[in-house]
């Protein structure tokens, strides 16, 4: 089902990735800042923080769609800029000799986990969005609110992960969450 695009939504996704740029530009300070800079900090980055949720929830709401065009694009877009990164880093003594490796294969080694993540829900959206439209309006409900309730309520509320304590396992999770919004 494709939904009409909202002029008010698109200008949040604007708002969300402005909000990632501010808190990745500002990552510096959070590292090696003190006093009111790092406090100011840790408050902003709490507040854009959502900035990603928000991007991929209206991501998967409209449905993510596998192309193969779309995907060759990423990638090779991907890995540009990280080979063009990983040679500034070596430059500047900043990154070792196997990051330029690495950065021929950004998605696989996770060198950006947004990227990853995102390429892997492409990859799955047409099973996932088979599986919805196959379900009743009733029963997509109830697994929202269930994953909500595993994947929100509880590691917030109740401080309780069934994905364990690794960041890795919420990013992926939060993926396929926002492809079942669809």
């Amino acid at each position: 089902m494709k939904k009409e695009r909202n002029s008010s939504i698109e200008m949040l996704r604007i708002l969300a990735m402005l909000g990632i740029v501010i808190m990745h530009t500002n990552g510096a300070v959070m590292e090696h800042g003190s006093g009111t800079g790092f406090a100011w900090t840790q408050i902003e980055n709490g507040i854009f923080n959502a900035g990603v949720s928000i991007f991929v929830l209206i991501s998967g709401y409209f449905g993510i769609r596998r192309s193969t065009q779309k995907l060759i694009e990423l990638e090779s877009t991907v890995i540009l800029y990280a080979v063009l990164s990983a040679l500034v880093g070596c430059y500047f003594g900043k990154a070792p000799i196997l990051s330029i490796i690495k950065a021929f294969i950004p998605v696989s080694t996770n060198c950006y986990w947004f990227i990853s993540c995102y390429i892997l829900l492409m990859i799955f959206s047409p099973y996932i969005n088979r599986a919805i439209d196959s379900m009743s309006e009733l029963q997509h409900r109830q697994l929202l609110l269930l994953m909500s309730a595993v994947f929100l309520v509880a590691p917030t509320v109740i401080y309780y992960s069934v994905l364990g304590g690794g960041q890795e396992c919420y990013k992926y999770a939060s993926f396929v969450f926002s492809g079942v919004i669809y």
